[in-house]
């Protein structure tokens, strides 16, 4: 029976089949018994050897029978016998590889599964054959048997652990002559609790760093089944123990890839790596290996059971490693898998374990230990000095991964055997594999990465020009010929052999980039040659399994990151230098700091916590390399596009099917008379739009009428049961059942114009407005900043602290004051005694827009004695940011110091001044007392230098020096707190006046821009803030498609309906800038912090506007409004008359 596979042999078996070198033919075909391995189960098969056959084939009902895994395809592949006819049920599932044995000769195969006669249990196919090609094939009375120098190479000595059946003990692995060590290949080995060593792992972490107390996550029925038995078994070896550390990383459980496995435990440490000082680790140099291998003949492979599981956690960073679950906290006493130096540290146990030995006969990377030696007495002494360390450390050995006494062995990538070191082909197979293209957009693939390393090509346009002539016929009539065919395959030499592919280097940087397309993904691992240009280092690229299509986007590009990572271990695991790794796919850049995992991300987190990388994004069009072997022909679906994916019934049970009502369909029907695009599809409507009842529907979606448009949008976005949602979901619920041309379009620009959602949804961007530090006199007190710390216990009368800060030497007054029932004049007289008497007149004095500072006989103050008044900017406190911070220290001294009552606060206030002042700041680097005076004040413990004389002009001088040092400092201390807070800050949106801004009501309209962080907005006349605002706290209004608002109802809207008070009397009034303002003392609220300013128009009721008139006649010299004079001229008239 002849077996072919149309188009391709087996594409999800990962490359296991290898391409056929020659065409399948008919001829002799014996049958042989062989052994099938699955598992720990093996069962022997008859095996015709089909050189007419294409591919592996095994007999369905025994994969049925032996209950061996399959895998089913979405798509079946098309199956052929020898005359043509098809196969019935071919194509359709495979087998994961099996290994196949006959005698001492194993090779692995991923078997089709159909029906086969009774002649045989399986057919391996003509590729099979060449690749290991039998004795005696022809010779019906001689043993078939498989001694070729390719097969005793490597099949006579393949070992893997799906060959090995559970009967088969590690006596019966070992050779005798090391059987004296088989204690350290035991289980109980691997479960000892290692001793102290100097090797034990430690944390450093970064200064002044604590790990975080991260999540505890909900665990399923089956995961809280296996966490308890796994704590206790972890428990009972010592390798953990309960804790009260301070930290915690969660716990959670991923699946192994064998689904009959149980869940394994995964500790997510991106937390604690994140502040870890990373330690890197020397990998043995490629370019060494061949010189320190010599003419050895003789090879031992030696793979450590437990891995890190062997290193203790050093002593007193245990607490580091924390994690918690629903039985408690733990920490872990052995290096668990997950933290970022622990290959370092194990690398430096191994290093210390064979010092004397590397390098004389011996090569060691992590847990792989290879063992050479030119003839079998000094090999042999070599691997029992080896496994006589590993016996004296406590180290457990896995026999069966290990390589006994073999003549050829794989390591660090490379086939190393009789003839030396052989690259391997891997690097490289993806290039080598690349089938020839069968249209011109194939063709212009192939280019398009050929370009990507034609400087390193020589005589390259030559070479290509049989493919780019063909790329300038017409697609219909492009053909691929010889000489094309020769183009391509000195194009795929060229790509891997020198000068375009070079070895690795481990002492220099290195960048993969990578990518993932919805049936493949590839990568290119690089590296600068001497030339200093990028050089490929080797490439990768592969089919996705069946499950993986089923991955989202995010799940898909990662793959590709840890794929190609895993797939060049050997050269990135330890890696000196960063790893630069580079995917068009944004949201990755976050991976290692997102908060939440599933079980598959957990896996790939725990695999990428052992190499030393970041992950940039790179927009897709400069990704092409990566790009294009995530794409290669060979992996695409034969009908092209994405294959097909299974909707569970849950899924389909989801899909809604929409009722219109009778009165919805009536106003479709009247709005789509009025609609020509509608009306034209009617007439004649498109491939995929379908007349149905008079209306129009395109892939089962309404066609929505112009005129209904809106009216649909209102419906899905602005109901309560639609919930005013952001973009996508908008767009999603729209696009369940309705459709019309542009419509994501319009869906944008109505979404964003929503005014609804622009009022009450925060911002997604980073902070409007680049810091603008406040322009400063660098002269001691000629800029003053204040503000006021008020409602304090009363303590010697004193209620309220007056903060004043000169910016400059960041010297500080601290004035103690009871504020209740104090003036603006009784405020100046206390700046007069305390500030002015010692300081003079500032230039500038900066505060908030405290209502005692906002008054006008301050003002008037201020403007007498020529200072500048700067206000903060409404709702904005950073303008006076730096008072602030010296208002938490004063309070935290004198929480630190006051008595129990707190009544001595007042007493404290010297001390604390002198304390502050006294104290070096960081912005000059210099106590605000000697940046004021040029010497340190008398304390406890009196200065060694004597002062200066303030009368010499040395002293003159020397105080020059210092508030130029002082200038210095505070211009870089300027300088880093804009760079640190613009880090947070974006430029702002150029506002111009007549601009619409939207508030939390509105939108207002700005009346001027101020400064490039701050506007002027026309707000209700009954609201009682400021309208000057930081553009911070304002957005730009998107009208989208909505209608503008009209600016006299947004006003009516934004002015509220506040309730009425009744005046009880009117106390005093004042003249702010011609504005009279009244001070009104309200009926049931006596004291007199109740007691608030009003305008004149504030007064609505007859007898308040009486109570103003009453007032003025008993205090006619007091300011009075221009309403309030005419209701008095009218009163002294009718009372003339």
């Amino acid at each position: 029976m002849v077996v072919a596979m149309l188009k391709r042999r087996n594409p999800e078996a990962s490359g296991t089949n290898k391409r056929m070198k020659t065409e399948p033919q008919s001829g002799t075909r014996p049958v042989v018994t062989m052994m099938l391995h699955h598992g720990n189960s093996k069962w022997p098969i008859r095996v015709l050897l089909d050189s007419g056959s294409s591919v592996p084939v095994l007999s369905s009902d025994k994969a049925e029978q032996w209950k061996i895994d399959t895998y089913t395809r979405p798509v079946a592949r098309t199956m052929t016998a020898f005359d043509a006819s098809p196969v019935i049920g071919g194509g359709e599932r495979f087998t994961p590889e099996l290994a196949i044995q006959h005698d001492k000769h194993f090779s692995q195969v991923a078997f089709e599964l159909s029906r086969l006669d009774d002649s045989c249990d399986a057919i391996l196919p003509q590729w099979w054959l060449e690749e290991h090609p039998p004795n005696n094939f022809f010779d019906a009375a001689e043993a078939i048997t498989f001694t070729s120098e390719q097969c005793l190479w490597r099949c006579a000595k393949l070992r893997v652990s799906s060959t090995t059946t559970q009967e088969e003990s590690a006596e019966d692995r070992v050779p005798s002559e090391f059987r004296e060590f088989l204690p350290i290949m035991s289980k109980e080995a691997s479960l000892r609790l290692p001793d102290r060593q100097p090797w034990d792992h430690a944390i450093d972490l970064q200064e002044n760093a604590i790990p975080p107390w991260g999540p505890l996550y909900a665990m399923s029925v089956k995961e809280l089944a296996t966490l308890k038995p796994w704590l206790e078994d972890m428990l009972s070896t010592g390798r953990i123990r309960p804790s009260s550390s301070k930290c915690s990383a969660p716990l959670m459980f991923v699946d192994k890839k064998d689904p009959t496995d149980p869940l394994r435990p995964v500790v997510d440490f991106r937390g604690l790596n994140r502040i870890t000082v990373p330690v890197r680790y020397p990998i043995p140099l490629i370019s060494e290996l061949q010189a320190q291998l010599g003419t050895a003949k003789w090879f031992t492979k030696i793979d450590l059971k437990s891995g890190f599981f062997l290193v203790r956690i050093k002593e007193g960073d245990e607490w580091k490693t924390a994690f918690r679950c629903k039985y408690g906290l733990f920490e872990y006493c052995v290096m668990p898998m997950g933290l970022i130096n622990a290959p370092a540290t194990f690398q430096g146990m191994m290093n210390g374990i064979f010092r004397g030995l590397i390098d004389a006969g011996v090569l060691v990377y992590l847990d792989d230990v290879l063992i050479y030696a030119e003839t079998i007495e000094e090999h042999d002494k070599l691997v029992k000095e080896v496994l006589t360390r590993l016996s004296k450390h406590n180290l457990a050995v896995a026999p069966k991964k290990c390589h006994w006494r073999v003549t050829s062995v794989e390591f660090l990538g490379f086939d190393i055997g009789p003839e030396g070191i052989k690259m391997s082909q891997d690097k490289v197979s993806c290039i080598m594999e690349w089938k020839p293209p069968k249209s011109l957009k194939e063709c212009q693939q192939f280019i398009g990465f050929s370009n990507f390393y034609r400087r390193f090509i020589k005589d390259f346009s030559a070479i290509v020009k049989p493919l780019t002539d063909a790329n300038k016929a017409d697609k219909r009539n492009w053909t691929w010929t010889t000489e094309m065919a020769m183009a391509f395959e000195d194009l795929k030499k060229a790509f891997t052999n020198a000068p375009i592919l070079i070895h690795f280097q481990p002492t220099e940087p290195a960048i993969v980039e990578t990518d993932s397309s919805d049936y493949a993904l590839g990568g290119v691992l690089s590296q600068k040659g001497k030339d200093q240009k990028w050089h490929p280092v080797a490439f990768h690229s592969r089919k996705l399994q069946p499950a993986e299509m089923n991955y989202e986007i995010h799940d898909k590009e990662l793959l590709s990151i840890v794929d190609c990572l895993q797939k060049w271990r050997q050269y990135l695991e330890g890696a000196e230098h960063k790893i630069e790794i580079y995917s068009d796919h944004q949201n990755l850049a976050y991976f290692t700091t997102a908060k939440v995992l599933n079980r598959r991300q957990a896996r790939w987190a725990e695999i990428l916590s052992t190499y030393w990388f970041t992950i940039n994004f790179r927009p897709g069009r400069l990704n092409e390399k990566a790009d294009i072997l995530s794409r290669l022909p060979q992996y695409r679906p034969e009908k092209g596009g994405r294959p097909a994916v299974l909707v569970s019934s849950a899924r389909l049970c989801s899909i809604p099917t929409p009722n219109w009502t009778p009165d919805f369909i009536k106003k479709v029907k009247e709005a789509a008379k009025k609609d020509d695009d509608y009306q034209y599809q009617v007439r004649s409507p498109d491939k995929d739009v379908v007349l149905q009842e008079g209306l129009l529907y395109r892939k089962n979606r309404l066609w929505v009428p112009s005129e209904l448009r809106k009216s649909v949008l209102e419906s899905e976005h602005d109901t309560r049961v639609a919930g005013h949602m952001g973009m996508d979901k908008t767009m999603e619920l729209v696009t369940r059942n309705f459709w019309w041309p542009k419509l994501e379009e319009t869906v944008r620009q109505y979404v964003a114009g929503c005014l609804e959602c622009q009022q009450n949804k925060n911002s997604r961007h980073a902070t409007y407005g680049k810091l603008q530090p406040i322009e400063l006199h660098y002269k001691p007190w000629h800029t003053v900043t204040m503000d006021f710390i008020t409602d304090l216990p009363v303590s010697n009368g004193c209620d309220s602290i007056w903060v004043m800060v000169d910016p400059f030497t960041k010297m500080a007054h601290f004035v103690a004051l009871k504020i209740e029932g104090k003036k603006t004049e009784d405020l100046i007289r206390i700046f007069a005694r305390t500030y002015w008497r010692l300081h003079g007149v500032p230039t500038d004095i900066v505060s908030d827009r405290d209502s005692r500072f906002t008054a006008g006989l301050w003002k008037d103050f201020l403007k007498l004695v020529g200072i500048k008044s700067r206000m903060s900017t409404a709702f904005h406190p950073q303008t006076d940011g730096q008072t602030e911070r010296i208002n938490q220290i004063l309070e935290i001294y004198l929480r630190a110091f006051v008595n129990y009552e707190m009544s001595n606060w007042e007493d404290l206030l010297a001390t604390a001044e002198f304390a502050y002042n006294n104290s070096t700041t960081t912005s000059t680097g210099l106590t605000p007392f000697y940046a004021n005076y040029g010497f340190h004040p008398a304390a406890h413990n009196p200065t060694v230098d004597p002062p200066r004389n303030p009368g010499s002009q040395v002293y003159s001088h020397w105080m020059t020096q210092v508030h130029e040092e002082a200038k210095e400092h505070l211009e870089k201390s300027r300088e880093r707190m804009k760079a640190w807070a613009d880090k947070r800050r974006m430029k702002a949106p150029e506002y111009e006046a007549g601009h619409w801004t939207k508030r939390m009501l509105g939108p207002f309209k700005i009346q001027k821009v101020i400064s490039p962080t701050a506007v002027r907005l026309t707000l209700p006349k009954g609201w009682r803030i400021h309208n000057s605002f930081h553009v911070s706290l304002i957005e730009p209004y998107r009208a989208g498609n909505q209608v503008p608002p009209d600016p006299d109802q947004v006003l009516r809207k934004a002015d509220p309906i506040e309730p009425e008070y009744y005046v009880q009397e009117i106390m005093d009034s004042i003249d702010t800038e011609g504005d009279v303002k009244y001070l009104v003392k309200w009926q049931g609220w006596p004291a007199k912090k109740h007691w608030t300013w009003e305008p004149y128009d504030q007064f609505d009721g007859e007898g308040a506007k009486a109570m103003v008139t009453a007032f003025h006649q008993r205090q006619p010299l007091k300011p009075v409004s221009k309403e309030a004079l005419e209701v008095l001229a009218k009163t002294k008239t009718r009372a003339e008359s």
